[in-house]
């Protein structure tokens, strides 16, 4: 249930702090540094709340790759994208002094990565005699641009990680990020705030003009 109340109590911080970037608690039981696989998830939400491009780079596999949904694709984003291109987006995402041509610069940016129940991780067979684990859940946020204003970025995600270290110093990484059609593709017009938006739209929207 608190996952439904997610966006009402968001719009409200939204309203109140003027789409600031959000400033949200650490894990209370232990520091997060990427030797277990939960981190990731942490990393990935902290790094959106701060802008932090070193942490959000710390997180990724060199083998990442991001998966857009079936209807992004529909509607003209690539099937897939890498490492270099994930971190070119973001990075312009993140910039909030951004100044390109063609580019809507992001004034405010939250992120909330649905951990508060616990993550179920499903073992993924991988090359090389490798296991990857896989999570799916529910990412949401909320980002303001300077000439769109507020979108929700709300969907379920497939989060797919990878210890790239070894058994012994484990560092798990992000090796593929899968987003699945999020519950609306349209404006939301009971609310007249915020355009509904996928994670992986928002982050085509700092692609190279054509």
């Amino acid at each position: 249930m608190k996952r439904h109340l997610f966006l009402p109590v968001l719009m409200l911080l939204a309203l109140a702090c003027g789409g600031e970037d959000a400033v949200l608690e650490p894990p209370p039981t232990r520091v997060a540094d990427l030797t277990v696989r939960s981190d990731v998830l942490y990393f990935i939400e902290w790094s959106h709340n701060g802008r932090n491009m070193v942490r959000f780079e710390s997180a990724l596999d060199d083998s990442f790759r991001f998966l857009p949904s079936p209807g992004d694709v529909r509607g003209g984003l690539p099937a897939e994208w890498d490492r270099d291109t994930e971190l070119q987006l973001v990075n312009r995402l993140f910039d909030p002094d951004l100044n390109e041509p063609g580019l809507d610069r992001c004034t405010g940016l939250m992120m909330d990565v649905y951990l508060e129940e616990g993550v179920d991780w499903e073992e993924v067979p991988a090359s090389g005699g490798e296991t990857w684990y896989a999570a799916t859940l529910y990412c949401n946020g909320l980002v303001w641009t300077q000439r769109m204003g507020c979108h929700d970025v709300s969907s379920k995600q497939r989060l797919t990680v990878r210890n790239a270290g070894t058994d012994e110093a484990p560092r798990w990484q992000l090796v593929e990020w899968q987003e699945f059609d999020r519950f609306t593709a349209a404006p939301l017009r009971d609310s007249a705030v915020c355009w509904a938006v996928s994670w992986g739209y928002m982050k085509a929207m700092y692609a190279d003009p054509p």
